[in-house]
């Protein structure tokens, strides 16, 4: 059974793969905040 970060990591890089122009960007910012563990949102 996949953890809650593999299944993230997993469709974040779908998500990368089928991005076009600056949406490119934003996925790959969360794809590596993702592998590192990081959050993903602001906290504040």
């Amino acid at each position: 059974m996949k953890s809650d970060k593999e299944k993230a990591a997993s469709l974040a890089q779908k998500a990368l793969d089928n991005a076009e122009g600056d949406e490119k960007a934003t996925y790959k910012t969360k794809l590596e905040k993702i592998n590192k563990g990081e959050p993903l949102q602001d906290e504040q």
